[in-house]
């Protein structure tokens, strides 16, 4: 009596390869943010009180203040486009483009803000090409293992 091997290219992808480019999206935030939080540390040691004034009041960029800023959009953003790549796996390089110029768009704020000092101006610019980089890094590896786990029934 033969028996039959399950089939290798099943419609569902066993759980852990699922769960794969969650994993890669968390670690590209985890890795984004403790680089950005050694900047910040960096620059404190270095001088800078990353305060500016706002509405006539003095502000400042704290560590949770970057945390925010670099968990919730860096973490939203690879999450969106994982998500759209599960049905349209083009999609990787437009967001990583789109990733990049918003990163590196938004990297101009510190340099119009009234920030404490040079230090602070140039090391919150350091924590947005981060970001940036996190994004490329970041749903490459997402597409490679979305390149593993895809089977015949999905289209590009």
């Amino acid at each position: 009596m033969a028996t039959t091997a399950p089939r290798s290219d099943s419609a569902v992808p066993d759980r852990a390869a699922r769960r794969h480019p969650a994993l890669i999206i968390a670690g590209t935030v985890t890795a984004a943010l403790g680089v950005n939080l050694a900047i910040w540390l960096i620059g404190t040691a270095a001088g800078g009180k990353f305060e500016y004034v706002s509405d006539g009041k003095t502000a400042s960029s704290t560590p949770w203040f970057v945390a925010a800023e670099t968990a919730v959009p860096l973490a939203l953003g690879l999450t969106l486009a994982a998500l759209i790549a599960i049905k349209w796996r083009r999609i990787i390089p437009i967001a990583q483009v789109i990733g990049v110029l918003l990163a590196l768009g938004t990297a101009i704020g510190p340099f119009v803000t009234d920030f404490d000092s040079t230090t602070s101006t140039v090391s919150l610019a350091l924590m947005h090409l981060v970001v940036a980089t996190a994004v490329v890094l970041g749903l490459a590896a997402v597409s490679k293992s979305s390149n593993s786990i895809a089977t015949p029934n999905h289209r590009n």
